[in-house]
């Protein structure tokens, strides 16, 4: 991994903790209305009245035990079903992703000292100017540190992490 990559991946940590947020309640409310199907889909198929006449030729012997077995099994019985659960499997595959990069994005903040770890954030993360990380790091450690001084740390940093990557 490089330190362009690691730096791209930290100026991402806000916004990726924002979408996983948002796609966690669109994941809830597809998954809402995919219940909501599949209660209809129960209540029609309780509704269905079973009197033992055979059917058509070429038909499906028992459509209410093929749906019910449908149903059972946890298969989509309806088109619009399907698609829901194609949506909710996309973005499932979405946050799975999103919560991958956060998690290596927060465990190599954590790895680094302190004074790395302030300037990583507050630049990259927060994307503060270099002028309110200077004085941020002043008044958290006493030091007073250059743009430059603070900007090859913060290189230094996010090379170490792309070595240990």
């Amino acid at each position: 991994m490089t330190a362009d990559k690691v730096k791209d991946i930290l100026s991402r940590l806000s916004a990726n903790r924002g979408k996983a947020a948002r796609l966690e309640a669109e994941i809830g409310k597809l998954e809402a209305e995919a219940r909501q199907i599949r209660a209809i889909e129960i209540t029609t198929l309780k509704a269905s009245r079973i009197d033992g006449m055979p059917r058509g030729k070429g038909g499906k012997s028992d459509p209410t035990g093929q749906k019910a077995v449908q149903l059972a099994s946890g298969e989509a019985v309806s088109a619009g079903e399907a698609k829901l659960l194609e949506k909710i499997s996309a973005k499932k595959a979405d946050l799975s992703q999103l919560r991958l990069d956060i998690q290596l994005a927060e465990g190599w903040l954590g790895a680094l000292m302190d004074r790395e770890q302030l300037v990583v954030s507050l630049q990259l993360v927060q994307k503060r100017s270099w002028r309110e990380v200077a004085a941020e790091y002043a008044r958290a450690f006493g030091d007073e540190m250059s743009e430059d001084t603070l900007r090859r740390m913060r290189d230094r940093a996010c090379e170490f992490i792309a070595v240990q990557m």
